[in-house]
């Protein structure tokens, strides 16, 4: 399933999403409408995640529910 987070997507001219299943997370560009999608832990997503819900923090970093596991992780670049 797919979350669209609009300050998410204001703030970085992507549309982010979390991909529950897949365990993935990642965001749609509007000018190539082109998926990236980020499935290891080298970007902060634990193994069995099951990602839900994504937003960006005051810290301007972006963080999300890991329901798997359970846990608030950060999205590392």
């Amino acid at each position: 399933m797919l979350h669209h987070v609009g300050s998410l997507s204001a703030l970085l001219r992507r549309t982010w999403f979390t991909e529950y299943a897949g365990n993935t997370i990642g965001y749609v560009t509007p000018q190539s409408m082109t998926a990236t999608e980020f499935t290891n832990t080298a970007h902060g997503i634990t193994s069995n995640a099951a990602p839900v819900g994504i937003t960006v923090g005051p810290d301007g970093n972006i963080w999300f529910a890991e329901r798997g596991v359970p846990k608030v992780a950060k999205f590392v670049w």
